[in-house]
């Protein structure tokens, strides 16, 4: 797991301190750090050079050593006739695999990890075939030095990130927003459209944009080919996409194709030559984890990592321990104050770099750091299952649709009748969401916006509040036998819902240089729960994940793998607001806030609450709150050196 960035400057005018730039992303990679820099012609240029250089390709790594510690794995990687430079963030778990056909082809190889497993397929079977065939996450940037081209590539499922920004002399890309906002011309200001849907519902769409007007992101599942010296927009194509296949498998055959699929997930993710450990919630999920890892590797030293949140009813320690104790893992926990998250607050909004909609992300920023300080440098968690497998409560309203869709009215009924128990919701919920999804989406997305306004957002300008698009589901070009319970997982998987997710555990997890990994979520695993019988994801009864429950018989206690109730890490708002509201009220006449809000107006509501504990735990306020301090964080990022933030590189020509 690692940091990169690329630059392609076509007039060589830029002024960069590239050292700035690798310190930008050094939390990433605290092991191993370098540059390459290169002419237009591909002629490497010395690295030394008096600060600040002005190259036309810079290619900068920093490194956390996880496959093969050894040095000549260090990034930017070289091919050996020297033609083809690559930096790369992630792992490839079968790799060992692709090693061995490629050493069949007539490769022989200088290293024993996935870096340069990644350039010869590539340069072997071309980008297409080659990341398709990958099991893992990464993201890349690949230099053919001879004909001034670059590659750029993502995962499958985009569990790496790849931001990238273009000014009037090229185009760059980072793991991170940091280094690309020092380039010329790349705009610090949100995006009005995300901001707009931000404050209203505390998320965003994924669809290759970023927080940023001036920055993007390279899709998951996609690479594109960049001609640096035209100036023409990259070539993209979408190499994998998740979609329902022709075939089902027979629900007879389900649990174990799922269980052999999930089992040796597991086991590729466990290739590690460092420290190891799981991110334990207590839940299903993390459980499934942590027992298929016991599974496994019965012999292995389990740590596991998990937090407590200050109210004790919404604690699943009991569940935490069960499962520990089943497992035999040495435990660790960590129980946060309200006011530790304002002193944390300038380092979770640095790691984050986008503001982001729940508290919830602060309690997985203390798990990472808990595991970092235990000396543990790679985490398993159950991140994708409920996206995949159909975990959350609305979900039953699509699957109702599903069944009345296609004439099962006596089974819809069941699912009615007995869905409640297990999702948490009454038949109105369950109505509601059905009607949610049974609406085309433009009807759909009118009454969740129409909803949102009615709620107190006075203190958003009319112009901004006008340009929140709500994410909406809907049954637009469905035919009357579709899966719609899979539509929507697919779309909660790639679109919007786990996308955010990803997101928040790449950089809580980076902050602290530690490598999260994600056994639920490999293109393989995806592609099979997009194959099997809706029934087996939501029961006839409502049973959630289904096919989960049933792998997972023996691995988990019981009760666990039974639970009906969900809770995950979840701090107390109100608590958690408090604090940082009473320091937000101390600090706005200093700040620089985002336009489009009337801050005035906001503080006076935050000064003259009634009843505090109720406006507290509101959603909005958290949201507010982050967007204020993080705006302020980056327009005074220049002057922030000094402090530790992360500093903005000036360009010049």
């Amino acid at each position: 797991m690692c940091g990169l960035f690329a630059i392609f400057d076509r007039t060589g005018e830029v002024a960069l301190d590239h050292r700035l730039l690798l310190r930008q992303l050094r939390h990433r990679g605290p092991d191993a750090a370098a540059v390459r820099f290169f002419a237009p012609d591909g002629a490497a240029l010395p690295d030394t050079a008096p600060l600040p250089a002005r190259p036309h390709v810079a290619l900068g790594h920093v490194r956390l050593s996880i496959l093969d510690l050894d040095p000549r794995s260090n990034q930017p990687f070289q091919s050996e006739d020297g033609r083809h430079v690559l930096v790369y963030n992630g792992e490839i778990y079968n790799y060992i695999e692709l090693r061995a056909e490629l050493i069949r082809a007539g490769h022989s190889f200088r290293t024993e990890g996935d870096t340069e497993v990644l350039l010869r397929a590539i340069l072997h079977w071309g980008p297409d075939m080659a990341l398709s065939r990958m099991e893992g996450m990464f993201a890349f940037v690949l230099h053919d030095r001879e004909i001034g081209a670059a590659l750029a590539g993502r995962d499958q499922l985009g569990i790496k990130p790849l931001f990238h920004a273009d000014w009037d002399g090229g185009r760059a890309y980072a793991s991170e927003v940091w280094p690309l906002l020092a380039l010329p011309g790349v705009s610090r200001a949100p995006d009005d459209t995300r901001l707009a849907q931000y404050l209203l519902s505390g998320g965003q769409e994924h669809d290759g944009g970023s927080f940023f007007a001036g920055i993007g992101r390279l899709p998951g599942g996609a690479h594109e080919t960049l001609d640096i010296h035209t100036g023409q927009p990259p070539d993209r194509h979408r190499y994998w996409q998740l979609s329902l296949p022709e075939h089902t498998v027979p629900e007879k055959d389900a649990v174990a194709v799922f269980r052999e699929h999930f089992m040796q997930n597991v086991r590729l993710h466990l290739r590690s030559d460092a420290p190891l450990g799981v991110a334990l919630s207590g839940g299903l999920d993390s459980s499934a984890i942590a027992g298929a890892i016991h599974h496994l590797e019965p012999d292995m030293e389990l740590k596991t990592f998990s937090f407590l949140p200050e109210t004790e009813e919404w604690s699943e320690e009991r569940w935490i321990d069960r499962c520990a104790d089943h497992v035999g893992a040495s435990q660790h926990k960590v129980r946060p104050r309200a006011k530790d998250l304002v002193d944390d607050l300038p380092a979770l909004l640095r790691a984050q770099g986008e503001p982001f909609g729940t508290t919830s992300i602060y309690a997985q920023f203390r798990v990472m750091k808990l595991a970092a300080d235990a000396g543990i440098k790679v985490m398993l968690d159950g991140q994708g299952a409920d996206e995949l497998l159909g975990g959350y409560a609305p979900y039953a309203g699509a699957r109702l649709l599903s069944l009345l869709r296609t004439g099962q009215v006596g089974a819809a009924r069941q699912l009615l009748r007995q869905g409640p128990a297990w999702v948490a919701s009454g038949r109105g919920a369950i109505l509601r969401d059905l009607a949610r999804y049974a609406l085309p989406r433009a009807a759909s997305r009118r009454m969740r916006q129409t909803a949102a306004r009615r709620a107190p957002y006075d203190w958003i300008e009319p112009a901004l509040l006008e340009r929140a698009r709500m994410f909406a589901p809907g049954a637009d070009g469905w035919g009357p036998g579709e899966s719609y319970l899979k539509r929507t997982l697919i779309e909660a998987a790639t679109h919007y819902g786990l996308p955010e997710l990803l997101r928040y555990e790449d950089r809580n997890s980076m902050h602290v240089s530690l490598e999260s990994r994600v056994p639920f979520l490999t293109a393989g695993l995806a592609q099979t729960c997009a194959s099997l019988p809706e029934t087996m994801l939501i029961g006839p009864d409502g049973q959630t994940k289904r096919v989960l429950r049933e792998a997972i018989r023996g691995l988990v206690p019981e009760e666990i793998r039974m639970r009906r109730d969900k809770i995950g890490f979840r701090p107390d708002i109100a608590r958690m607001n408090g604090p940082v509201l009473d320091h937000f009220v101390e600090q706005a006449g200093g700040m620089d806030l985002p336009a489009g809000l009337d801050w005035d107006r906001l503080r006076r509501r935050f000064e003259a609450l009634g009843d505090r504990d109720a406006l507290l735990a509101h959603p909005w306020v958290w949201r507010v709150l982050n967007l204020g301090f993080w705006h302020d964080m980056v327009q005074k990022a220049p002057s922030a050196v000094a402090t530790g933030m992360p500093p903005r590189i000036r360009a010049s020509a």
